[in-house]
């Protein structure tokens, strides 16, 4: 197997169009410039195809006075008229103080363009984009510095990776430049973690976002944590489940809430909800932690588990509230309880809802359960991915137990399955 140590890193390097040569058309007064120039166009790149920082049209904000952290003033506004110029970018030239920057996108010829690696070699601009590196890093706390360490342990089957990826290009159901824009999303997050060419960053719900996150799920069995093959913890119905704990946060009331269950009984006698709210939270709750709700809902569906799910989502959950389907006369139905509380939290912002339930997520597994890990199990090496962890196969029960303890704390016993990178998913709770 083909391996490279994810800690093991090279040059500074950035990522541009391949077909972009900027010592050709860069003039020069600007040549020596050119790796400043290189770490402009990574920013665009980067922008479009990794943060989702892309409005509709393709447009990357940036701002000007981040840009002259790497580019001084007087070079900047060269720089960008040169890349106007020759069609290398496209600019909306549209700024609202305090609300949004000028946005920036490639040109049509490097839009749909294969990337490489472009390693930088002007020390005034490495430094300086370490210097924005290490303000990144500052700002992560603790545990996503606990978190980001956890990759020094990683080794990737670098060609089967790639073939994967490769293989996404007949099977993924997109217009043109869609497909093209997700596989060079896919490529660049492996390089990324290939290279140890990235920062994590937190969203503003909380959410811990790497590379490993973006990329496609099948890439995980190219990963080996200290030569070992992973395992995943994944929550059954994690989203769903989350809900519900947002419906237990906002009762409010001790004397209304369940209680925790004792530390360690961890069998699957779930609690007697019936005593604290109506028939259908309680049946809510209970599907949702035996892992079924999903099978339970689509018992007379004509379409698959998975498109089922996404309906679901798509029709309950994060959508507007005036959506009408048979799916969400069935969720109604069944649900009358939970379907009037979803629609109370879309109300104003049919957004609303998934940032909530992103919130509650978050603050589980990064202030829950990773920290309790960090601090009390700091040899295990755990990689997250939203609500799941990986883990070597000999620590799956020591992080399951402590994923169950969390959940014990706020009255919730869900199922958690472990996933085998050499084997089909089979429950462990």
């Amino acid at each position: 197997m083909t391996t490279h140590d994810s800690n093991r890193q090279g040059n500074t390097a950035l990522y541009i169009p391949e077909n972009l040569h900027l010592e050709s058309v860069l003039p020069s007064h600007l040549k020596r410039y050119q790796d400043g120039a290189a770490w402009l166009i990574d920013q665009i790149f980067k922008g479009t195809h990794l943060a989702n920082r892309a409005e509709e049209d393709g447009y990357v904000p940036l701002k000007a006075a981040y840009l002259r952290k790497v580019i001084p003033d007087r070079i900047l506004m060269q720089m960008k008229q040169c890349l106007l110029d020759q069609q290398i970018i496209e600019t909306d030239n549209h700024y609202v103080v305090g609300q949004k920057s000028i946005g920036y996108r490639l040109g049509p010829q490097y839009r749909e363009s294969s990337h490489r690696r472009c390693p930088i070699s002007d020390p005034k601009i490495i430094e300086r984009v370490n210097q924005l590196r290490r303000g990144d890093l500052s700002r992560l706390s603790d545990v996503h510095h606990y978190l980001f360490k956890q990759f020094e342990y990683i080794t990737w089957d670098v060609h089967q990776m790639f073939s994967i990826i490769d293989g996404l290009a007949d099977r993924v159901d997109l217009d043109t430049l869609q497909k093209h824009s997700f596989l060079a999303s896919q490529r660049l997050a492996a390089e990324q973690l290939i290279n140890h060419d990235w920062v994590p960053t937190v969203c503003q719900y909380g959410r811990y976002h790497s590379p490993l996150t973006r990329i496609v799920s099948e890439c995980r069995s190219c990963l080996r944590i200290n030569d070992q093959v992973p395992v995943n913890l994944d929550i059954a119905n994690s989203q769903p489940l989350f809900l519900g704990l947002l419906l237990l946060e906002k009762t409010n009331n001790p004397e209304k809430a369940p209680q925790p269950i004792a530390q360690g009984q961890y069998g699957r006698s779930p609690i007697v909800y019936d005593e604290y709210f109506s028939p259908d939270v309680a049946k809510y709750l209970q599907l949702t932690q035996e892992g079924v709700l999903y099978d339970r809902l689509s018992r007379n569906s004509h379409i698959s588990r998975r498109e089922f799910k996404e309906k679901l989502f798509q029709d309950v959950y994060y959508g507007h509230n005036w959506i009408h389907t048979d799916l969400t006369d069935v969720f109604e139905q069944q649900f009358p309880t939970i379907y009037e509380f979803i629609r109370q939290q879309k109300k104003n912002n049919y957004k609303r809802l998934s940032w909530l339930m992103q919130k509650a997520e978050s603050r589980f597994m990064l202030n829950g359960v990773c920290t309790r890990l960090m601090n009390d199990h700091s040899e295990i090496v755990i990689l997250t991915i939203h609500d799941s962890i990986m883990t070597t196969p000999e620590h799956a029960h020591t992080v399951k137990i402590v994923m169950l303890d969390e959940f014990r704390k706020v009255g919730l016993q869900p199922t958690i399955r472990t996933e085998s990178y050499r084997s089909s998913v089979s429950s462990v709770a």
